[in-house]
C-alpha cells in the first residue's frame, strides 16, 4: 500500500507529490460542511439569512481553487497564482482565519517556488506555517477538525514546501510531526507508518547530499529505511516488489555509510525477490544482477528505488 493509495491525496503516478485536487476536495468537505454538525438553532437561523451570499462566494472560491489546481498541474504557474489569490479574495465572509485558507496557501507556496519566485512566496509559507503550526495546541478549530489522513498529508506537504524554501529545520519538524500523526493514527507497525518512515528517509538522504556533514542524516535515513523494511517484510506477502525496493534502499544507504557488507546482504535479498517475481533472466533482475563494474555500481543503480511512494 503506497502513501497515495492509503491517504488518497498522493499523486497516483507514484511520484510522491501531493495531489492538490484530492486534498482540496477533502479539505473542502470539512471547511464548508463540517461546521453544520456544531450549530445551534440560532446559528442555523443566521446561516439561512446569509446562505445565498455565502453560497455564491463559496461557489466562486471553489471555481478559482479548481482553476488554480489545474493550472498548477499544467505548469501554468502564473495562472495558478492569479486564481489562488482570487480564491482568497472570494473567501471574504466565509473564512475567518488563515486556517480556513490552507489550500490557497499551499497552492501559492508551491506555485511561487515552481516558478522560481521564492521571494514572493516566502510570506505565504510563513502564513501557512502559522495556519498549521507544528505545536498541537496552537491549531485553529478548522485544522483540529480535519480528518486524520488530511492532517497527515498536510504535514507532509508543508514539510516539502519548507524544503523548497530552504527552511530545513522547519521541514524536519513537520516531517517528524507527520510520522507522529501516522503512527498514532494508523499504528507504529502499520504499512502507513512504513511509508511515512520511507518518505522521511528520502528527506534525510536529500539533506545529506546538500549539507557538508552528511553522516548524521544518512544514519537517520538508514534507521528509518530499516524500520520501513521490517514493517513491509512482516505485513506484505512474499514475494513483494515493495520489500525488494526496501532492501535496495537499505543497500544504497549502507553503501553511502561505507558498509559494503550490509549493502551486499540486502542487494542479494532484493535480487532473490525479483527473481521470484519476474524470473531469472528478466530485465528487472538483470538490472540488479549485472552491474557495470562493482557492487558500488549495483548500489548506485538500485538507489533510484528510494522514493516517497512506490507504484503498484
Amino acid at each position: 500500500v503506497a502513501p497515495y493509495e492509503l491517504f488518497g491525496v498522493m499523486d497516483s503516478a507514484g511520484s510522491g507529490e501531493i495531489d492538490l485536487a484530492a486534498l482540496m476536495q477533502s479539505y473542502w468537505e470539512v471547511e464548508f460542511r463540517g461546521a453544520a454538525h456544531h450549530t445551534s438553532p440560532v446559528t442555523n437561523e443566521r446561516r439561512n439569512s446569509v446562505s445565498g451570499g455565502r453560497s455564491n462566494s463559496g461557489s466562486l472560491r471553489r471555481s478559482h481553487r479548481t482553476a488554480a489546481v489545474l493550472a498548477f498541474r499544467n505548469a501554468r504557474y502564473d495562472d495558478a497564482i492569479v486564481n489562488a489569490k482570487q480564491a482568497l479574495r472570494d473567501a471574504t465572509g466565509a473564512a475567518n482565519s488563515a486556517g480556513d485558507a490552507l489550500v490557497e496557501l499551499l497552492l501559492l507556496s508551491r506555485a511561487y517556488a515552481a516558478s522560481s519566485q521564492h521571494d514572493l512566496g516566502a510570506g505565504f509559507v510563513d502564513t501557512l506555517m502559522l495556519a498549521y503550526p507544528v505545536v498541537e495546541g496552537e491549531k485553529t478549530a478548522t485544522v483540529a477538525n480535519l480528518p486524520l489522513h488530511v492532517r497527515a498529508s498536510l504535514e507532509c506537504n508543508i514539510a516539502e514546501i519548507c524544503e523548497m524554501y530552504g527552511k530545513h529545520l522547519e521541514a524536519e519538524a513537520y516531517y517528524q510531526k507527520y510520522i507522529t500523526t501516522v503512527t498514532r493514527g494508523f499504528g507504529a507497525e502499520s504499512l502507513a507508518a512504513g511509508d511515512a518512515f520511507n518518505l522521511v528517509a528520502c528527506f534525510q538522504l536529500k539533506r545529506s547530499s546538500e549539507s557538508g556533514s552528511s553522516g548524521e542524516h544518512l544514519s537517520d535515513a538508514l534507521v528509518l529505511a530499516r524500520k520501513c523494511l521490517a514493517i513491509r517484510e512482516k505485513l506484505l506477502p512474499y514475494p513483494s516488489l515493495h520489500v525488494a525496493d526496501s532492501h535496495c534502499n537499505v543497500a544504497l544507504l549502507a553503501r553511502h555509510l561505507q558498509d559494503p557488507g550490509l549493502a551486499v546482504k540486502h542487494l542479494h535479498k532484493a535480487l532473490a525477490i525479483r527473481e521470484a517475481l519476474f524470473g531469472f533472466d528478466s530485465l528487472p533482475v538483470a538490472d540488479v544482477k549485472y552491474p557495470e563494474t562493482s557492487i558500488e555500481d549495483v548500489g548506485a543503480s538500485a538507489g533510484r528505488q528510494i522514493q516517497p511512494g512506490f507504484g503498484a
